[in-house]
């Protein structure tokens, strides 16, 4: 009988996961995903706040090795009129990434794409003698008993086996199946698609841009958005803004044609 169940193997559950291992607790994670997809449009930047719990897990270092983009590099948004364009205006200090040393927080903030701080964290639970990992597999049903959590689990051959614990915790989205257990029902309807994120390789643009800006919101209502960068080797990530109502459910990749 495993002491928590955690359903859901992304930033969250796998935090989580870490903080009980800080206390000793062991742990089971549950993750339909075998692997962290560095494609996929997610967040960019860890904040302060949870750079101190990577700080107290004795990871802080381990996130900041791996960034592809130094804290030192720039903690700078630009309001431009192109993603290369003239330059409207300028924040600097933002997002957290100048305050190393300052007395508002232990740690500053990192650049760094959600992939690689998901990755870090998985390699760093797979070194710990309290925690089982079980990637590849799906919860399929949670129910709850006098003696604890019965958590039915399905592995990639659709194979299904119960897991007992004490806890289980939802780590696993709106739709999580233990919100379903607890009857929390997630209101509310799809609202359209405004936003459109991508990944994209160019070493052109980077060769473009002469300054530095971890953010660069683009402010020509043709074509509005936000763009910026990812690593310093081509890799950006960019946002676009405001698209068409009769272009919300268009598929992104099957519009880019053959």
């Amino acid at each position: 009988m495993a002491p928590v169940v955690v359903i859901g193997g992304g930033p969250v559950g796998l935090s989580l996961a870490m903080e009980l291992a800080y206390h000793g607790i062991g742990c089971a994670v549950i993750e339909p995903r075998t692997s962290v997809s560095a494609v996929r449009p997610r967040a960019k930047t860890t904040s302060a706040r949870t750079m101190e719990l990577f700080r107290r897990w004795g990871f802080a270092e381990r996130i900041r090795a791996r960034a592809p983009i130094p804290v030192s590099w720039s903690s700078d948004v630009v309001f431009c009129t192109a993603a290369a364009g003239a330059e409207v205006t300028r924040f600097t200090g933002t997002l957290g990434l100048r305050l190393a040393g300052d007395d508002l927080a232990a740690e500053p903030g990192q650049q760094v794409g959600q992939p690689v701080v998901e990755q870090a964290l998985r390699d760093a639970l797979g070194g710990a003698v309290n925690v089982r990992l079980l990637f590849g597999y799906r919860a399929v049903g949670v129910e709850q008993g006098a003696g604890g959590v019965s958590v039915r689990v399905s592995d990639a051959s659709g194979a299904v086996s119960t897991i007992r614990a004490a806890y289980a915790v939802g780590a696993d989205g709106a739709h999580s199946i233990v919100r379903g257990a607890m009857g929390a029902v997630y209101e509310g309807g799809n609202a359209g698609r405004p936003n459109l994120s991508i990944v994209f390789r160019s070493l052109r643009l980077g060769s473009l841009i002469r300054d530095r800006a971890v953010h660069r919101w683009v402010l020509n209502p043709a074509a509005p958005g936000v763009v910026g960068p990812l690593d310093l080797d081509g890799t950006w990530w960019a946002i676009a803004t405001g698209r068409p109502d009769d272009d919300r459910d268009a598929d992104p990749v099957a519009s880019c044609g053959p």
